[in-house]
């Protein structure tokens, strides 16, 4: 098998507007997707949705139809790193039936965000984050957390985080638990390794590359002036460099483009990238 081939039989997409878990399966089984990404964020996805007899149906049912599962989990509203014990400890909980969700439905990755924090806007110096005034109880409230986290999904799914947002806080956390937590991994999105006038964040980078092996999911759109999650081509993404850095490894890829018409034209990209994949 080829590194190209290696990518696109990992290749799927993220499932925020379909109708079902198993209309989204279908869609990746008669596309040529090779998984699917759940993003909880969706009420209609909430893990309490669904009977222990309808877990084990879509289990079995990505099975038959050969497509893997993965789980999003919400971004905006779950920080690890706010200071509030109790509201922290609600978060982590509610991560903890994500993960026996995804350990019942044979999601085999869980990707989370850090979460943000607090920021103050000043004159002349933009928004400056909390963890300026107070590093030392982010680090130990995002450390603890991570490990609880960690620890509870072993055997039952793989906690991948992602790079948004990544600060130092963060990533000296990461820096830390990485080499010991055995089922703690990194989710690269590698658009949001730039910043919206298209300059790399050069510390990312450099994060994710000393920590390769760790990659388990990547995720793939456009960033351009307009944002992010666009169509793959419209920025100034060199794809072609970061698929070469990863082809070789156990990384599985999500087109994250919505509605889904968008990220099957996003795979159809990537497809014509074959001959500069080597």
């Amino acid at each position: 098998m080829t590194k190209f081939e290696k990518i696109r039989s990992r290749i799927g997409y993220h499932v925020v507007y379909d109708e079902s878990i198993k209309d989204a399966i279908d869609y990746a089984s008669k596309n040529g997707f090779a998984s699917i990404q759940i993003d909880l964020t969706m009420p209609k996805f909430f893990p309490e949705k669904y009977t222990a007899a309808q877990r084990r149906e879509i289990r079995d049912y990505a099975e038959k139809k050969n497509v893997k599962i993965t789980l999003h989990l919400p971004g905006e509203d779950f920080s690890l790193q706010t200071l509030h014990s109790g509201i922290r400890s609600a978060v982590i909980k509610r991560m903890k039936e994500c993960i026996d969700f995804a350990r019942e439905i044979g999601a085999t990755s869980m990707t989370i965000h850090p979460g943000t924090v607090p920021v103050f806007t000043m004159p002349g110096l933009g928004h400056v984050p909390i963890t300026e005034q107070y590093p030392d109880l982010h680090k130990e409230a995002l450390e603890k957390a991570l490990h609880e986290l960690s620890k509870y999904a072993e055997g039952k799914t793989r906690i991948c985080v992602e790079n948004s947002p990544f600060d130092k806080v963060v990533m000296e956390i990461l820096g830390k638990l990485l080499p010991k937590e055995k089922n703690l991994f990194l989710t690269w999105d590698i658009a949001k390794t730039y910043r919206i006038d298209g300059s790399l964040k050069v510390d990312v980078e450099e994060f994710f590359l000393k920590h390769l092996d760790k990659v388990c999911e990547c995720h793939l759109h456009e960033r351009t002036s307009e944002g992010v999650h666009d169509v793959i081509g419209r920025g100034k993404i060199d794809f072609v460099r970061y698929l070469n850095l990863l082809g070789d490894l156990d990384v599985g890829y999500t087109i994250e483009v919505r509605p889904r018409e968008r990220a099957l034209h996003c795979l159809r990209i990537i497809e014509g990238l074959k001959d500069k994949i080597i």
